[in-house]
């Protein structure tokens, strides 16, 4: 069913039948992306607000989620069809198999399970699971789903390959790149990255930022830059032998964290960090539960 014009008027229209619905500032969620070609609409993420998600509602044949992230899903369960990736659809079944499918351990589920209820999390009934190098048919154009791993285990990205217009989500809107849950993995999203710059793009519209039509190759590499960075300024730090936690403080991933959440997020990226230091060995656990750098 197609938007009523007073609606359509509220999108940022990026192409024929292509919008971004805005996320306001204030709101812990993500923008989505919609699809209008006539006879059906398809919109992509639910991360918007109540009202506006009840707006959209009726006029909704099929929510795609692109992964399963809270600020990308809370909304779901508004819509009468929704589908998401086969890795992450659990997620959607309620707070304890969110927490479970994410892998968040049990020192930290008091934390992240309060942060998801404060994102307005609500479970969500999945008719369709989906596989990356699918593709989503439409009345005038089809969009490919593009495996887009790291960020999230499951990630799709949508692309529209005649028109080169690419929907990544949460790739696409800087190069600052998040892998803040034990399921995410910082070299699978160097790879997406890297992957994601090759695509011919004209457009690229994204979650948390206004679309582009420049620098987008650059913005991908960049993205995998930095992830390469943070290992080689994890390692500096190891000059002098630290813990987890004392790493996690220094912020070298996202910043000093200042929220019980983002000192979570913050760890659990500093780990994969060294993760990849250990396995390159670049750098050594202590017994004492620090590590160091290998000379």
């Amino acid at each position: 069913m197609a938007l009523p014009p007073d609606l359509a008027k509220t999108l940022t229209w990026v192409a024929e039948g292509v919008g971004l619905v805005a996320c306001p500032p204030e709101h812990p969620g993500a923008s989505s992306l919609l699809l209008d070609e006539g006879s059906e609409v398809v919109l992509v993420d639910a991360g918007l607000p109540a009202p506006l998600r009840r707006k959209l509602a009726p006029h909704v044949d099929v929510c795609l989620l692109t992964h399963c992230h809270v600020a990308h899903s809370h909304g779901a369960r508004d819509f009468r069809e929704v589908w998401a990736p086969k890795a992450e659809a659990r997620a959607m079944l309620g707070a304890e198999d969110y927490l479970q499918t994410y892998e968040v351990s049990r020192r930290d589920r008091d934390v992240v399970a309060s942060a998801i209820r404060k994102a307005g999390y609500e479970p969500a009934h999945v008719q369709k699971e989906l596989r990356g190098d699918g593709i989503v048919k439409l009345d005038k154009h089809e969009w490919h789903l593009l495996p887009a791993p790291g960020h999230s285990p499951g990630m799709i990205a949508l692309l529209d390959p005649e028109r080169h217009i690419l929907f990544a989500a949460d790739v696409g809107a800087d190069d600052k790149a998040w892998y803040g849950y034990p399921t995410s993995d910082p070299t699978e999203l160097e790879r997406t990255a890297s992957t994601l710059a090759d695509v011919p793009v004209a457009i690229l519209v994204s979650s948390h930022a206004e679309p582009r039509k420049r620098g987008i190759k650059p913005l991908f590499r960049g993205m995998a830059e930095s992830i390469r960075e943070r290992d080689r300024r994890i390692l500096a730090s190891l000059e002098t032998p630290r813990s987890l936690d004392e790493l996690a403080e220094m912020g070298h991933c996202m910043g000093k964290p200042t929220t019980p959440l983002a000192r979570y997020h913050e760890r659990v990226m500093v780990e994969k960090h060294l993760a990849r230091l250990l396995e390159k060995d670049f750098a050594m656990a202590r017994q004492d539960g620090r590590f160091q750098r290998v000379a």
